[in-house]
């Protein structure tokens, strides 16, 4: 099962065309507002938040792939007993997707060591195997 960094529904005509910024959407810690104010409903995510976590994975672990999926839907959804997580979300959706998008996005935090006292940057493959790669600004 995939790790849902965040859930975006009952988006707004007006959000759309307005277009969303950074900070429309609440991130961990999940603000009280569940960013209704922005014209959409924060669903949970995999930690059970009804916030979004941007990306962050383990430094040096190489690259991390992050899937970006929008459905349009030919009705709105039910309103929901609670804050929907993946689960509910897909079983809600089951029957009216009339079109999606898809987006991957690639992140790699890198290791930062100290040589000499000259900052480093340390580059793992992403073959797992031992080989690494020294750079120095």
């Amino acid at each position: 099962m995939p790790f849902v960094h965040g859930i975006a529904y009952y988006i707004a005509d007006v959000t759309v065309s307005a277009r969303l910024r950074e900070g429309d959407i609440p991130t961990v810690p999940a603000t009280m507002d569940n960013g209704s104010r922005h014209g959409l409903s924060i669903g949970r995510n995999t930690l059970g938040r009804p916030a979004y976590m941007g990306p962050s994975p383990i430094a040096g672990h190489g690259p991390h792939h992050y899937d970006f999926q929008v459905f349009a839907l030919d009705r709105r959804l039910s309103l929901f007993p609670r804050t929907p997580g993946r689960r509910d979300m897909i079983k809600a959706m089951t029957g009216h997707v009339l079109a999606k998008g898809y987006l991957v996005g690639v992140y790699e935090k890198l290791e930062q060591l100290f040589v000499y006292g000259t900052p480093a940057i340390v580059v793992m493959s992403g073959n797992g195997d031992d080989g690494k790669e020294l750079y120095r600004p």
